[in-house]
């Protein structure tokens, strides 16, 4: 499967289940994924199988992307993500590009771990 089609892939199970933000974010990365940034050539060169039934990396890097939102350090991506208002695809991109260009250490490390699943937090009640 090529990069592309594992981000858009993962983009229509989004929104399918619920999640356009998500599927937007996802299918704005997909029309970015021009080699030349380190986290770019490190998804184009992944061995093994990239789409959800594999490695996930869509969701790895959607991850790592929540990550630079959540602890403040995107703060360019931040503004974009819930509860503010969700920009227009212009801004929204650009803070990806920013994102993608300047958290490239983050966001290779995310890429190298399985995305969570709250399994692991609803279990932890029991």
């Amino acid at each position: 499967m090529k990069l592309e089609d594992a981000f858009l892939d993962q983009a229509r199970s989004n929104r399918s289940l619920g999640s356009p933000f998500t599927a937007k974010v996802l299918t704005l990365v997909a029309r970015r994924l021009k080699p030349g940034t380190p986290v770019v050539e490190r998804m184009l060169h992944w061995r093994g199988d990239i789409s959800n039934r594999g490695a996930s990396l869509p969701l790895r890097l959607l991850g790592g992307l929540h990550a630079l939102v959540l602890t403040g350090a995107c703060p360019e991506l931040a503004a974009c993500y819930p509860p503010n208002l969700c920009p227009g695809e212009e801004k929204l991109g650009a803070a990806l590009d920013i994102a993608l260009r300047d958290h490239t250490e983050v966001l290779l490390d995310w890429l190298e771990h399985a995305p969570q699943t709250n399994e692991v937090r609803r279990s932890a009640v029991m």
